[in-house]
């Protein structure tokens, strides 16, 4: 089995670094000849990917419909014998998805997020190229509906891979015992909603002095943020941060009031942590975290609650790390991608 993975780069980001592994791992384990095909710029990872034996080509486009990279990427298909070509949110979806159609390999088209789109042009390309596309993959149930009541994509070509983390990566046992710690990781922009957090925070400070804030993460709203948080103790803003595992560890709670999210890897990587996801019922939040076993849905205020009994705080903290165990590791989005792949190859 051939399969070409269509991206616009390869960055250090989530994204990358799982496909990274799904794909290093599925050569290793399974009849696949796996194959990374750029069009923006091959990234500062495609190094890591050759070290792997995966090749990472380049076929550079200068718009979506460019008719030579069209033609280019058709050719190197047909030479490569590619019988899957699976692209990566909306620019490669388009651009990927017409040369394989063209090509005549099956093509899926991944999501990553809830309305994708940065304009209603991009949704009225995305239904016209609906036509070339066996299947849509989302992050989450969520992501998929989404997708198809947007589109009017066929439901039955619909599927689901959760996104994985390494859970041994993560440890539990650096938490305080005098001091709760909440935690932000996201970007600073206005739907992840940072403000709200603060100010949920900023209710608990009137009553709980041995609690503090990280934020973590960059963005436009950061000078607004930091003038937001001014007048509430207890608050410290990291910037970006590469490596979140310390700051995971030794936080208790992780605050995630987004109006959207496709399936949150900060949430993932909380759980791991022992770090119990408070956060907003959008995207595949609730699919992550069952409500009052792992984490809070819309009920922040039961947060509460945990402070004033750190034991109930622990079990869930506990139930946290076993659910992305038990569901959410990379291994078991080796699988889920393998049998998607193995549906469009053999019969049965």
């Amino acid at each position: 089995m051939r399969v070409a993975r269509v991206i616009s780069y390869l960055k250090i980001g989530g994204v990358e670094k799982r496909l990274l592994y799904v794909l290093s791992h599925l050569k290793k384990t399974e009849q696949m000849e796996p194959y990374v095909v750029c069009i923006h710029s091959k990234g500062a990872l495609y190094r890591l990917f050759e070290e792997e034996g995966i090749p990472v080509y380049l076929v550079k486009f200068n718009s979506r419909f460019d008719p030579k990279a069209i033609f280019k990427l058709v050719k190197l298909f047909k030479r490569l014998r590619i019988d899957i070509v699976h692209t990566h949110m909306y620019r490669p979806g388009i651009s990927g998805s017409l040369a394989a159609f063209i090509y005549g390999a099956k093509v899926i088209y991944n999501i990553h997020n809830l309305d994708h789109w940065d304009n209603k042009r991009q949704l009225i390309t995305d239904r016209l190229f609906n036509f070339a596309r066996d299947s849509v993959v989302g992050v989450s149930k969520a992501v998929s509906y989404d997708y198809c009541i947007k589109t009017n994509f066929s439901p039955e070509k619909i599927e689901v891979v959760y996104n994985g983390i390494d859970p041994n990566e993560f440890l539990c046992g650096l938490k305080r015992s005098n001091t709760f710690v909440f935690s932000v990781i996201s970007r600073l922009v206005p739907h992840k909603r940072v403000d709200k957090a603060i100010g949920f925070f900023q209710k608990l400070y009137k009553y709980f002095k041995n609690i503090e804030l990280l934020v973590v993460g960059d963005g436009p709203e950061r000078k607004k943020l930091e003038q937001v948080a001014s007048n509430v103790g207890q608050v410290k803003f990291y910037g970006e941060v590469l490596n979140v595992k310390d700051i995971l560890s030794s936080s208790n709670f992780l605050l995630l009031f987004s109006e959207k999210e496709g399936f949150s890897n900060a949430v993932l990587e909380a759980m791991a942590s022992c770090c119990v996801p408070v956060v907003s019922d959008v995207g595949g939040n609730s699919e992550a975290v069952p409500h009052k076993k792992c984490g809070l849905i819309n009920d922040e205020n039961k947060a509460i609650n945990l402070l004033v009994y750190p034991s109930l705080l622990k079990k869930m903290a506990i139930n946290a790390r076993k659910r992305v165990m038990n569901n959410f590791t990379l291994k078991h989005m080796s699988e889920a991608t393998m049998k998607l792949y193995k549906k469009f190859t053999y019969d049965g």
